[in-house]
């Protein structure tokens, strides 16, 4: 049987009554649903089990070899399809694609694009690539590429033309449309790319206020993990663009770090912490309470990475796997894969 853990959902009066409660605490239990945690014992069951990993010699990169060509690659952001694993390099602009099972990239696909003249210098911060052509977010210019199979870039959709924006992620939105976060402005924002861009208009969307230290998107779900003091946290729920709905409240936390790390379309999300229990997983299901996934131990993430994790689950069936792109030590990164209970 699961067991209850201290993780409990937040209500609005309770910092209100903070000096209180202690005196009130049962009430607070009977009052709020629990975080279930997994019996002890079963952490071991969610070791990343490394896919893929690449050594840093300098701390910053390794050097791939394809084809008598020599690569200065770090994976910067990723994407699974089919078991195929594609990823942006966080130097010079290409993308490496692996098959599944081999240690070897199958090819990389520099990224050309003629009318941008400094391509070389481009900072392409995330990727998403569910079809023949990938999706690119590129944080200098503020502005999703379209690349196809040879990566010529074919299209460039302006986001915002606002000189403080600070955009290094996006999420799917629906067919050629995308979820972003502008984390200067604390703004969420709904870009779509279907129809042909205009080069002195932003990408057809809107704009939503919101303040996350982390969150994740798919479709019309959103989950997000904000700070409320030095090691307070709050994790809530909301229809993605509906800024007239108050939010679900899933958890409110004491913990070091907490980042979400992935949403399906069926609204399933996960969340890594690091609290005063150890590390573990939360996973956040529609409809039930989050449960706690003890961690065999810490995770730590590569600095200023774009998608460092997506969930992997066979269509309508619930997640399977979690990948996530984890730091081994400070001169190797690796994509590992965890066993989802």
């Amino acid at each position: 049987m699961p067991t209850p853990v201290s993780l409990l959902p937040r209500n609005r009066g309770l910092r209100a009554v903070a000096a209180a409660c202690l005196l009130l605490g049962a009430l607070v239990l009977l009052a709020v649903p629990p975080v279930a945690a997994r019996p002890r014992g079963s952490s071991n069951a969610l070791a990343p089990r490394s896919l893929l990993s690449w050594k840093l010699p300098d701390g910053e990169a390794t050097i791939l070899k394809v084809d008598g060509k020599e690569y200065r690659f770090a994976p910067q952001s990723f994407w699974a399809v089919d078991g195929r694993l594609q990823f942006v390099n966080r130097f010079t602009p290409f993308l490496v694609e692996y098959l599944p099972g081999k240690a070897v990239p199958q090819r990389v696909t520099p990224l050309v694009h003629g009318p941008d003249r400094k391509l070389e210098s481009r900072f392409f911060t995330d990727l998403q690539a569910p079809g023949p052509q990938a999706w690119l977010l590129e944080q200098s210019t503020a502005t999703i590429r379209r690349a196809d199979p040879d990566g010529a870039v074919d299209a460039t959709w302006l986001l915002t033309d606002a000189q403080d924006a600070v955009i290094t992620r996006f999420w799917p939105a629906g067919p050629a449309a995308f979820w972003l976060y502008d984390r200067a402005r604390h703004l969420l924002m709904l870009r779509r790319c279907d129809a042909p861009p205009d080069p002195d208009a932003d990408a057809p969307g809107a704009d939503f206020p919101l303040s996350a230290e982390s969150l994740a998107a798919c479709e019309g779900h959103l989950v997000v993990a904000d700070r409320e003091g030095d090691a307070d946290w709050v994790i809530t729920r909301r229809q993605a663009g509906d800024a007239a709905t108050e939010p679900d409240v899933l958890a409110q936390l004491e913990a070091d770090e907490v980042r979400i790390l992935d949403i399906d379309a069926a609204g399933t999300a996960f969340a890594y912490l690091r609290d005063g229990k150890g590390p573990a997983l939360l996973r956040l299901e529609i409809g039930k309470d989050p449960v706690r996934l003890p961690l065999p131990g810490a995770w730590r993430f590569p600095a200023d990475a774009g998608r460092v994790a997506q969930i992997v689950a066979a269509p309508g069936a619930v997640p399977s796997r979690l990948l996530v792109l984890l730091m081994r030590r400070p001169d190797e990164i690796a994509l590992a894969e965890v066993a989802l209970p």
